[in-house]
């Protein structure tokens, strides 16, 4: 199970980045990860609905559905997060957990934890499928 936050809960417009429709179709069509879940909040819950519309592929949109405690679970049991600069993403660096996360230029500084695997926008899906795999092994 791969972890996806595509949505930062402020900002939206200076962290967005496009190409998660493409990537979670790809981590599940190229035998990457049994499965994708989202996270997020209930306001980023939609927006995961758009990624994933219209396909039956193995994937759960949690966004508003998991307390902090529920999203700290979820986040230890998984081998990766994919995310914007989000809480999610500063939540698994303190959990140690590996995380790819996708950010603009002035937000690389602040997202430089260890176990936080950088790709500047703008990017494409393979710049970022080669990290996941990177990391992945």
């Amino acid at each position: 199970m791969i972890l996806i936050s595509p949505s930062p809960a402020r900002d939206y417009d200076k962290r967005r980045w496009d190409g998660f429709r493409e990537l979670t179709y790809r981590l599940l069509s190229d035998g990457v990860t049994g499965k994708v879940v989202f996270v997020g909040t209930k306001d980023q819950r939609e927006y995961v609905d758009e990624i994933v519309r219209g396909w039956d592929l193995g994937f759960a949109n949690l966004c508003g559905d998991t307390s902090i405690h529920e999203l700290s679970h979820l986040i230890r049991g998984a081998p990766l997060l994919i995310t914007v600069n989000t809480f999610t993403m500063h939540l698994a660096s303190a959990l140690d957990v590996p995380c790819v996360a996708i950010v603009d230029r002035a937000s690389a500084e602040i997202v430089a934890h260890p176990n936080v695997r950088q790709v500047i926008m703008p990017c494409t899906v393979d710049e970022v499928m080669e990290i996941v795999n990177e990391v992945l092994g």
